[in-house]
């Protein structure tokens, strides 16, 4: 792994602009919220666009068509500095008794 200091918000529009086919295809926007100060990671730059891309693929899957995709930047709770990314989308929900699988 390369960790370095990046930008997440120019990696996650660039990582959900790839997909413009799949998204065009299914009638899906996206969009990017930031609501961190300073949305500066140290990480690995391949990996990080790799679960940014798993993510979206799942949303692109199951969202609703003519819906938007949305991943919001947040401060994490009680972590000085550290960022929350959520993307969420309209579609499928999935069983509650499942969640705890997901990561």
């Amino acid at each position: 792994m390369e960790r370095r200091r990046l930008e997440l918000i120019p990696l996650l529009r660039a990582t959900m602009g790839s997909f413009a086919a799949s998204l065009a295809e299914r009638r899906l926007a996206w969009r990017v919220e930031n609501h961190a100060p300073a949305a500066t990671v140290i990480g690995d730059r391949v990996r990080l666009a790799q679960v940014i891309g798993n993510v979206m693929d799942n949303a692109i899957r199951h969202a609703t068509p003519g819906t938007v995709i949305t991943a919001e930047v947040a401060p994490a709770p009680a972590h000085d500095g550290a960022v929350r990314v959520a993307v969420t989308d309209v579609g499928d929900t999935m069983a509650a008794d499942a969640v705890p699988y997901l990561f």
